[in-house]
């Protein structure tokens, strides 16, 4: 027997045999495996009968390996697998403790042991290897390659006679079901050597099943330190405690309990900070840019501070649903925005220029974009003078989040250069989303790389060309309505999908640019195929344009291509059944508006989410070209 449920099927790769799903079992991504979630308050498991005939029992030694993490012990037995029929089989399962049960019966011998302590802690991962040796009648229990002592039980035995195999569950009548993860059970009709264990071990630590990311997030760090008017550089990684001066000029910076995560520091808003080793950078200047790409996870904090008093600093921080940006020396003066994002990375610049006059001195952008802030006092003409300069903190205001990058600038930046910097930070997103990483066996699963909202779904595929579909695609279809998503920022280039409405008087929305996992949310644009199978492009639920009513076809494949170019104009296209084969302009002649439309309002992406209902599928998602502004 081999069920790897970390490829995402219940079709067992020794007999090729489809195992029964019973009440329901999920496939969920969990860590870095797709497992099967068992719910033991809804009885779930899966069983397969009449193994004689299809998966010979392994009467003489054998070996058992499976894959966990348990969510509670919520039973006397927890069933983790058994396998047999009336005069043979084995089993394994855990006790209401986290103790393991060992099962094995057959002619005169029987073994019901226990271990002695206490091996599985909920919400762990464990491998649990079982051998038998027939001729001395001798088992040894394996946790993550490493031997435990069993003692007899009485506890812990299936009652199987039915000539079948059930994992998630070690009986055919009562409550012995599991609650928690399965990634993986095989038999063996031999004992597993010690090479073949730390093998199987070794696979366990190492391996991922779930395949790599269809997308490619390219974060662009490289700094030229001969930018005009760049006085200090920092890319955040950390060197012998220090962050370094990328501009040759220095001005290291002493790292005070932050953390490297990656391409960033990592900050904790208690007692984390940066202290530049020349703080006098920017002292009486006047023109100054400050550049720096951060997130915020928490409502407070401070990014960055020259000065150590009110009156006399320089510094950008977030205070009461606003975030300041603060240029005073001798006086008060700062600009706001009302701003209480806490989870996306987003390019913060603040720009002074003390040769203009009055709140033009100071201006902020955030991702290219110039801010309207609401300003407060009066600007001065220089920079205060101080020796202090400082990244994630201000008075007692420590920055909670994290910083990927941070410039200093004794210039002020033009709008077409904080664009052109924004720019060189673009994400090239490249997804292509063909559900080849699913097995089409059309169980119930979340497909890989996706986030549950409220779903099920199955995975096909087309066995002859059909249009727009070729024989042998994947497509995701709905079993019950809601919505799931895919992480996508891109929020400028193109995206492009095949539906299928499956039913009258219902509907689709493909939120192609979303804020949130939930489609149709405030923040989003939405293709929105409507109960009249009209065609609506909707921003946060209200019509940009839209087509006139049966536009499209019923259980019909069709392609939809929306683009954004960098002047935020959306043009959206289609092709299959009578718009053939190439891309048209889709026609809102007869409906609302025009097509294309301009609209700004949403510069930023996190998912691409959809909602469908039943028999509704979708198929071929493709996003490519450069986020940018």
């Amino acid at each position: 027997m081999d069920l790897d449920f970390r490829k995402g099927s219940l079709i067992d790769s020794y007999s090729k045999k489809l195992w029964t799903n019973n009440n329901s079992t999920e496939f969920m991504v969990a860590e870095k495996w797709q497992s099967l979630l068992f719910d033991a308050s809804s009885s779930q498991s899966i069983t397969y009968d009449d193994i004689n005939n299809t998966m010979p029992l392994p009467t003489g030694d054998f070996s058992v390996r499976t894959i966990i993490k348990a969510n509670s012990f919520p039973n006397a037995v927890n069933g983790i697998l058994e396998y047999g029929d009336s005069s043979w089989r084995l089993g394994l399962s855990l006790d209401n403790t986290g103790k393991i049960y060992s099962l094995y019966t057959q002619a005169t011998q029987s073994r019901y042991q226990v271990t002695s302590s206490i091996e599985i802690k909920v919400g762990e991962w464990y491998e649990i290897i079982q051998t038998h040796v027939s001729a001395t009648d001798s088992t040894i229990l394996y946790v993550n390659n490493i031997s435990k002592t069993l003692a007899a039980s009485a506890n812990g035995s299936g009652t199987e006679t039915n000539n079948q195999a059930l994992i998630g569950d070690v009986n055919t009548s009562g409550s012995f079901f599991f609650d928690g993860y399965i990634a993986s059970s095989q038999v063996y009709n031999h004992v597993l050597t010690t090479q073949e264990r730390g093998k199987l071990y070794n696979e366990f630590l190492h391996s991922s099943y779930i395949s790599p990311p269809k997308r490619n997030f390219l974060l662009n760090k490289n700094i030229n330190p001969n930018e005009d008017g760049l006085v200090s550089a920092y890319d955040m990684v950390p060197l012998n405690g220090e962050i370094i001066d990328k501009t040759g000029n220095g001005n290291n910076g002493t790292i005070v309990n932050a953390i490297w995560v990656k391409d960033w520091l990592e900050f904790n808003d208690t007692d984390t900070l940066v202290t530049l080793t020349d703080g006098t950078i920017l002292s009486g200047v006047t023109k100054a840019t400050i550049l720096t790409r951060a997130k915020f996870d928490t409502a407070n904090g401070t990014i960055c501070s020259k000065g150590t008093s009110n009156g006399s600093r320089l510094a950008i921080l977030r205070s009461g649903g606003n975030l300041y940006f603060a240029m005073e020396n001798g006086g008060t003066f700062y600009g706001t925005i009302a701003d209480t994002d806490t989870t996306s990375y987003r390019n913060i610049a603040m720009v002074f220029d003390g040769s203009l006059t009055g709140n033009d001195r100071l201006k902020a952008y955030i991702d290219g974009v110039e801010v309207t802030l609401s300003y407060t006092g009066t600007a001065p003409s220089t920079v205060v003078t101080n020796s202090s300069f400082r990244l994630g903190l201000y008075l007692s205001s420590y920055f909670g989040g994290t910083i990927q990058e941070f410039k200093v600038y004794d210039d002020a930046l033009s709008l077409d250069s904080i664009k052109a910097r924004h720019n060189n930070y673009a994400r090239q997103v490249n997804i292509l989303e063909d559900f080849s990483g699913n097995w089409a066996d059309w169980i119930a699963k979340l497909p890989l790389w996706w986030t549950l909202k409220t779903w099920t779904f199955t995975i096909w595929e087309e066995v002859t060309d059909i249009w727009i579909l070729k024989a042998w695609d994947k497509y995701m279809e709905c079993i019950t309505a809601w919505a799931i998503a895919i992480p996508n920022e891109q929020a400028y280039g193109i995206w492009e999908f095949d539906f299928y409405k499956g039913l009258n008087a219902t509907f689709m929305v493909i939120s192609f640019l979303n804020n949130l996992i939930g489609p149709w949310t405030a923040n989003s644009y939405n293709i929105y195929i409507r109960s009249t199978e009209s065609i609506e492009f909707d921003k946060g639920g209200s019509a940009l344009s839209s087509t006139a009513i049966a536009y499209v076809a019923l259980k019909t494949w069709y392609s939809i291509k929306v683009t954004r170019d960098t002047n935020w104009k959306f043009t959206n296209y289609i092709k299959g059944w009578a718009f053939w084969d190439e891309y048209v302009l889709i026609d809102v002649s007869g409906g609302l508006w025009t097509n294309p439309v301009t609209d700004n309002d949403f510069t930023t992406s996190k998912y691409f989410s959809i909602d469908l209902n039943a028999w509704d599928r979708i198929a071929n998602i493709k996003i490519s070209k450069w986020v940018i502004v």
